[in-house]
Parts: C-alpha cells; structure tokens; sequence
C-alpha cells in the first residue's frame, strides 16, 4: 500500500495533522492508522459518561461524514516497525505501508499497576473501550479503590463521585497534582474531593492484592489494608518510543521536534503526547500532554508536512472544573522552577519563575483571572503584586 500521507494515531493531533493538509493539498492521500480505529472522541469528557450526564454517541467529536468530506482514510493497526531509507512502515499485522511523508501523532498507552493480583482487579480508564468496561461494572460496586494523582484521576474521580460510590483514592505523594500546587493549593484541592466523599490515603502504594472469598484488598507499603470492589488504575501514561527508533529519529523523552514539528529526519514530523517540544517561556524541553496541545501541534505538523511555513507559539494550557473545584494551568506550572504562592479561603494562585521571568501559573477558583495569568507569561513583574492581583 503508497500513500502521500501517513497518520499514525487518530487522536486529537492525528485528526487535527489529517484536517489541516487539506488547506494546502486537496488531493493528495492521508491515511491514518490508528490502534483502535474509531472516529475522534474526546477523553476530557470520559467522567460525565461514566456518570450517567452524556450518552456514548456523545463522546465523539468526528462523525463518518467528516472524514470523508476531508478525504481522510481511517483504518485499524498497530505500527511496529519502519524503515526510514524505505520510507515504509510495517504494521503488527504484516501490512507494509510507504509514504512520502510522515505525521507520528501516536500518543501513549496507559501505565500498568504492576503488582501482583492487580492483573485481574484493576481498569484502565484512557480509551473508549475502557470508559465502556468501567461503566459497566462499576454500577454493581460499592466500593472503588483508585490509584493515581494527576489530571486523568481528577476526572474518574469526579465521575465516580458523582455515581454516589465509596471511593478510596492512594497516591504516592503528600497531595493531589503536587508538581503543580503548593500545600496550600493541595489542600484545597483535597478538600473538595473530601466534601465529596473520597478517603484520600497519601505518602502510600499498592504493595500487592489479595483476592480471598470473593473480597478484594489492597495491601499498601505503610501496612494498611484497604478492601474494595472495583479497582481503578489511573497512574499516567507510557510514550512507547520503539517505532521511532527503528526509524532512526531523535528522541529523548519523547520525538524530539522543532517548531515547524520536524523530527530530526526529513519528511518526518510528530505532534501531540509523542512529541518533545521547547516551551517558549522557560526554552525548555517538555512533554506537554495536554488536548488542546495536542490540537495545535497536530495543526502545525498538517500545515508543514503538505508544504506550509508555520512556526509554531503554542504552549501548555489546561483548564477544568473538578467537583466544586476551578483548575486553571498554563506554561510550565511545575515546581522545578522557583515558585512563588498566595491562598485566600478556597482560592489559590502560584507564579513560577526562571531567570526572573514568569514561565508558569497555576490557579484554583480563579477562572475570571485567566487571562491576567496568560498575559503574564514571559514577563518580568514583582510576584507579590501579580499574586495579589490574581486574588483580588
């Protein structure tokens, strides 16, 4: 099989890399190959059908018509090997595929818990197959033990509650999103998951599960011993980076790209979770995983790849509402850099620094200031005054 354009990963990037080459190339062949091989659905919005607010059709953001008035071929494979001098691909199935040019968008896969008896009591919760196996069986659990800490665990958790079930969440670290909040940011954050319901056992991990007439429980490093119904694994995501290197690309800790979103071959660009991109305030290298990443690069890459010139501005931004909690992030909001924080009853706002520029901010309850946030991103400016202002 030849095509002009070859897509790996039908996600967000994937989908947004398909649309965009046809502002520059109306006939030239796309083909995306993409391991599940669904039309694009969103993710962020897997809680409210796990909660009963949105139907399955609901979840998809592309319809069959889409892409075919995009003349966008969609099929199902698993790409696990590529010969760059060939410009050709082999998929898990035998099925060898050449191109001319090279869009990887293909994302990650979710982090086991590996432990022993987890095999068996534990869900995913990252492709659709999964929001449909958790749905189905969390309706005849009481009580469901998640393990995680980041974004993706706000949202089960957030679904889960809104079910009305038990909900035991362990994580590792001494709070919620810890990389991206101060204490006291933590413990607003924590304190709306507990108003809500969720045991919260920090500083703790699975050890191993024990299965004994018909209980389930979870065995933690500290000694504790937590039973439960319906097991969640939540614990991030592995950029799988052996298809790159049969290609001969750079990489690091994901596809190292520029920003046009070239890789270091020619004819070969990456986007979206894949991808390792240079934040434009603090010039660092990053893996920004975040959707509306993912839709800009994804973008950029399209644009260049059919024969474009874009440079691309983009930069890490994540906006969601968790239970009665208001999350906003932007730039590189991690705490690596000198961080700078004010709360103020359930607000809270933190400011990080490099070389006495603002390269990040991180706010709870503080929606109508996002754009003060944005604006700050870059400058240099007397972090007291701003914190003041984002809380005013």
């Amino acid at each position: 099989m030849e095509t002009d354009y070859l897509i790996i990963g039908g996600g967000p990037a994937g989908i947004a890399a398909a649309q965009a080459i046809r502002e520059n190339d109306s006939e030239g062949r796309v083909l995306v190959v993409d391991q599940e091989g669904h039309c694009l659905y969103s993710k962020i919005i897997f809680h409210h059908f796990l909660s009963g607010k949105i139907s399955k059709d609901k979840l998809f953001l592309r319809s069959e018509q889409f892409y075919e008035k995009y003349k966008i071929e969609l099929t199902k494979g698993r790409v696990v090997e590529g010969r760059y001098d060939e410009k050709r691909v082999k998929l898990e199935s035998g099925q060898q595929i050449e191109f001319d040019k090279l869009i990887i968008a293909s994302g990650g896969q979710p982090r086991r818990l590996e432990v022993q008896g987890a095999q068996d009591a534990f869900l995913s919760f990252y492709s659709l197959q999964d929001a449909v196996n958790l749905k189905d069986k969390v309706q005849n659990a009481q009580k469901v033990l998640v393990v995680g800490g980041g974004f993706l665990t706000l949202d089960l958790l957030d679904g889960l509650a809104e079910l009305g079930k038990k909900i035991v969440l362990i994580m590792r670290d001494d709070y919620l999103l810890q990389n991206r909040l101060g204490e006291a940011g933590g413990k607003i954050l924590q304190k709306s998951l507990q108003k809500a319901g969720v045991k919260i056992i920090a500083n703790a991990q699975v050890e191993k599960i024990s299965s004994e007439k018909a209980v389930r429980t979870a065995i933690l490093d500290n000694g504790e011993r937590v039973d439960f119904d319906l097991g969640v694994s939540a614990i991030g995501l592995k950029i799988d980076l052996d298809f790159a290197k049969s290609l001969g690309l750079a990489i690091d800790k994901g596809i190292v790209t520029d920003k046009r979103m070239r890789s270091s071959l020619e004819d070969v660009y990456a986007c979206g979770d894949v991808c390792q991109f240079e934040d434009p305030f603090s010039h660092e290298w990053s893996l920004p995983g975040n959707y509306l990443f993912a839709q800009e690069s994804g973008k950029i890459a399209g644009l260049n790849a059919s024969g474009g010139d874009v440079l691309s501005q983009t930069y890490t931004m994540v906006s969601k509402k968790v239970l009665s909690c208001q999350l906003f992030f932007c730039g590189s909001a991690d705490k690596k850099y000198q961080m700078s924080d004010m709360a103020s009853g359930e607000r809270y706002a933190a400011i990080f620094e490099k070389e006495g520029k603002v390269v990040g901010i991180s706010t709870l309850n503080l929606l109508q200031k996002t754009k003060i946030a944005r604006q700050s991103l870059g400058t240099k400016i007397k972090t007291d005054d701003l914190l003041k202002e984002l809380l005013s």
